[in-house]
């Protein structure tokens, strides 16, 4: 299509450029014929050589026109790739800054995570030791309070004995005297 449109367009310069050439060589030639009347001296060959330099010199506007178009067209195309290309960079930054701020927002989180987390382990380091110190604190109470029971088992045995070894002696004492009283009630 651009193609097509180019060459419509060369074909229109071509057809501006004959006509203008035709109106000049009309010029010429009529310039000629009255100058043929005056001028004898002018030939046919410095006719032709003038317009020749004529027709070359609008041939190459013609061409320097057409690669000035070319250029031109080549310029644009290269400048809309430039910006879409530019455009699609730009949309890749702005991913990548939020992917970024994302990943940054991310670490923080999970820093500030590790740091509650650890503070949490420090406390609970804390109540551990404190909690291995009341348990060996509960222990040698409970070891106390052991060889305390097994004093006062000691002791009540101790002391059962006795008592045992008392009652003995009471009914003894007992019998004796119900021995004595039975002896004086005869």
């Amino acid at each position: 299509m651009i193609k097509t449109d180019t060459d419509k367009m060369v074909l229109e310069e071509e057809q501006q450029i004959l006509s203008v050439e035709e109106s000049a060589f009309d010029l010429l030639m009529s310039e000629i014929t009255a100058e043929k009347d005056e001028e004898q001296d002018l030939d046919l060959g410095q006719i032709v050589h003038n317009s020749d330099i004529l027709l070359g010199i609008i041939t190459e506007q013609v061409r320097s026109k057409r690669i000035w178009q070319i250029a031109v067209a080549c310029l644009m195309i290269f400048v809309v790739i430039i910006s879409f290309i530019c455009l699609g960079l730009y949309m890749e930054r702005k991913n990548h800054i939020e992917r970024f701020s994302q990943a940054q927002a991310n670490v923080q989180k999970a820093s500030n995570d590790f740091s509650q987390i650890s503070q949490k382990a420090k406390t609970l380091e804390k109540q551990l030791a404190n909690s291995d110190k009341e348990l060996e604190h509960a222990q040698s109470q409970l070891s106390n309070s052991n060889s305390q029971v097994e004093k006062l088992q000691n002791q009540l045995a101790d002391t059962s004995q006795r008592l045992k070894a008392l009652q003995n002696r009471n009914v003894e004492a007992v019998k004796r005297l119900n021995e004595r009283l039975q002896k004086l009630s005869d």
